[in-house]
């Protein structure tokens, strides 16, 4: 491997390595991964895409390559469900969700996600959609996206203030 660079090498080397273990191993591997990044109630394929430590498990596309099917397919094999029509990632918008915060919101139950997304509407007057979206904490409050991904949509949000406290929402 003349005149390859050292990062280069160990990537190469661990591709030839994963080849090398039994599909159980390799199964064993994929699953730990997701439950060490707490994924999986949704182990969506993009998600692990972007967070996966390489050192732990080839790359989820080496895996549908390897194993030749669906990533739908791949999770019942080891023992997950995922279904890729409920999942984040079908527009761009929805897709660019910055996986930490994905993750973040994710821990929170829906009705506290509902609690800290009303309570920032009612402090700072926030009633649209496009006045949440632009007025809204950015650090401490969900984006669009995280609300349509875990309370189904801002419809659901206006819905809950209305009942709440009635009045314009």
């Amino acid at each position: 491997m003349a005149n390859v660079d050292d990062s280069r090498k160990e990537g190469v080397i661990r591709v030839a390595f994963w080849g090398d273990l039994s599909e159980e191993g390799l199964l064993n591997a994929l699953k730990n991964e997701i439950h060490r990044l707490g994924i999986e109630e949704n182990p969506s394929r993009t998600e692990l895409q972007d967070s996966y430590d390489n050192k732990n498990m080839p790359s989820p596309n080496w895996y549908l390559s390897h194993f030749g099917c669906s990533w739908e397919e791949l999770m019942r094999k080891i023992g997950l469900e995922y279904d890729g029509l409920k999942s984040i990632g079908k527009s761009s918008s929805i897709r660019n969700i910055g996986t930490q915060h994905a993750l973040r919101w994710g821990k929170m139950t829906n009705d506290e996600l509902m609690d800290l997304i009303i309570r920032e509407m009612r402090v700072k007057g926030l009633y649209t959609i496009t006045e949440y979206n632009q007025g809204r904490d950015r650090k401490n409050t969900p984006s669009i996206p995280i609300v349509i991904k875990y309370l189904g949509g801002w419809k659901n949000v206006k819905s809950e203030y209305v009942r709440r406290y009635g009045g314009k929402a």
